[in-house]
């Protein structure tokens, strides 16, 4: 916004500096929306191999075998 109020206190339009900010801003949440879908994809990976009676062996090694795996 600083940007933005110094060019229009010069008494230019602010239009580009404000498309830079806005498509940066785009990017940012691109890379973060890149990075969720990473997490989400993990979670749902652990999901489907969830055990609900995992298997004793794995109960002594593990804190949560559907977590922890060997």
């Amino acid at each position: 916004m600083k940007d933005i109020l110094q060019v229009r206190g010069r008494g230019e339009l602010p239009c580009s500096e404000a498309k830079q900010h806005l498509t940066a801003k785009v990017e940012e949440i691109s890379v973060q929306i890149a990075a969720l879908e990473t997490l989400k994809g993990e979670l749902q990976g652990i999901l489907n191999c969830w055990q609900e009676q995992p298997s004793p062996e794995s109960i002594t090694r593990t804190i949560c075998p559907n977590i922890q795996r060997d």
